[in-house]
């Protein structure tokens, strides 16, 4: 599995409740955003067809580069996940600071 192939795993993940949100809060703090609002580690991997072990450690590793986020209130399978860039994506533009 690649990068594209797990970031659009969390993609996929998100719920439309959460989608929304993300497009009209005020949010410029994604790894904030990421604590509440992430996916969580077993609904991607179901997504992927791999393991939770497998998914989180191809989640740390996009992590380390710089890609994903992951929420610090960390609790195996329920650890969130949330792509660098994301909320920019959905709001169709810069997200920037008020």
């Amino acid at each position: 599995m690649d990068a594209e192939q797990i970031l659009a795993a969390i993609k996929a993940g998100v719920n439309e409740y959460d989608l929304g949100f993300a497009r009209r809060c005020g949010a410029v703090d994604e790894q904030k955003f990421c604590e509440r609002n992430g996916v969580i580690t077993s609904r991607i991997a179901r997504g992927l067809g791999v393991s939770n072990s497998d998914a989180r450690k191809a989640l740390d590793k996009l992590v380390k580069r710089g890609v994903v986020l992951k929420s610090r209130e960390n609790a195996g399978n329920f650890c969130r996940w949330w792509p660098v860039g994301f909320l920019e994506e959905l709001r169709g533009g810069p997200v920037l600071a008020e």
